[in-house]
């Protein structure tokens, strides 16, 4: 009596990597994850006191300036002492609100301007130095009329070049105080570079014995995953 149940199929491999070999896939996937980039790996990541960003599975040292990432997560957006309890309110308020960040250029005296100008009226902010032609890329993504300096973001409101007045207008429409209120001890001004700075992928270190046994064990299994064609078997099937 001829069975009711279809003819089974023998199963196909999966491949997770389109395009190549089984013995290439395999052998790619095995370098893949032999590699991870600091930046995935790392718990911490902040600025030094060198103004680098870092990348850490350890706290960073008490004389970084600022954090950008912790466990639980930490935001990123708001200025240097926005978070600072020590600031008065309405400070504290605005700077969370309306964070500031000056964007200056090497050798530019308007920049050192508005740098002391907002030092003097005690604006917390981030200052963004613009130095390669990278650096102008992102700057100009950013949305700025013109690649003039200094330019100054206050929340989402953009301005290009330094003028008093209208400085002024922007960050009382923002609510920061007309005159200083940020205590001695608390240091409102923070250098982060204009792009953040990727860090290279790395190997992580392995024991090379161990490494070797995982590349025979891959090329081994690729091995069996061939077509039966091309292990010198005529009669096997194709896919």
């Amino acid at each position: 009596m001829a069975s009711s149940h279809p003819e089974s199929k023998p199963a196909r491999a999966p491949f997770l990597l389109a395009g190549l070999s089984p013995a290439a896939g395999l052998l790619a996937l095995a370098a893949c994850l032999a590699l991870s980039p600091i930046d995935a790996l790392a718990q911490y990541k902040w600025i030094g006191a060198d103004g680098r960003v870092n990348y850490s599975d350890m706290p960073p040292p008490p004389d970084h300036r600022r954090l950008l990432r912790a466990p639980g997560g930490i935001a990123t957006a708001e200025a240097p002492a926005a978070g600072d309890a020590r600031l008065p309110y309405a400070l504290r308020s605005a700077a969370h609100r309306y964070p500031v960040v000056l964007y200056t250029a090497a050798d530019c005296e308007p920049c050192e301007q508005g740098r002391s100008y907002l030092s003097k009226r005690g604006v917390p902010f981030t200052e963004k130095r613009v130095q390669t032609k990278a650096d102008i890329e992102a700057f100009n993504a950013l949305g700025f009329a013109e690649a003039q300096f200094p330019s100054v973001s206050v929340g989402r409101e953009k301005m290009v070049g330094f003028e008093t007045s209208r400085w002024d207008q922007m960050l009382d429409a923002a609510g920061y105080p007309k005159s200083s209120m940020l205590p001695a001890n608390v240091a409102a001004h923070t250098v982060e570079p204009m792009r953040e700075e990727r860090p290279a992928r790395t190997e992580a270190p392995r024991d090379s014995a161990a490494a070797a046994d995982d590349a025979r064990r891959a090329i081994d299994a690729a091995g069996l995953l061939l077509p039966a064609a091309q292990q010198g078997d005529p009669g096997g099937f194709r896919f």
